[in-house]
């Protein structure tokens, strides 16, 4: 929940935002529960590589909240 009003508030905002809980979505991304691992971190790396590319494509967009 808390992963979310964060989003949201970007997104009320206009600031791109890249969300890692899509980005890391296997079990197997992770050390911990909340630690990526060297996979997931490769993956994170790739991930806002293409975001400083293409920040408009990279962006999670589920619209404003109205605020």
């Amino acid at each position: 929940m808390w992963n979310d009003v964060i989003l949201q508030t970007a997104l009320d905002h206009d600031c791109p935002m890249l969300d890692l809980r899509r980005v890391c979505s296997r079990r197997d991304d992770y050390t911990r529960q909340i630690e990526p691992n060297e996979q997931g971190g490769r993956k994170i790396a790739r991930a806002l590589f293409r975001a400083v590319l293409d920040p408009a494509s990279s962006s999670t967009r589920i619209g404003p909240t109205g605020r």
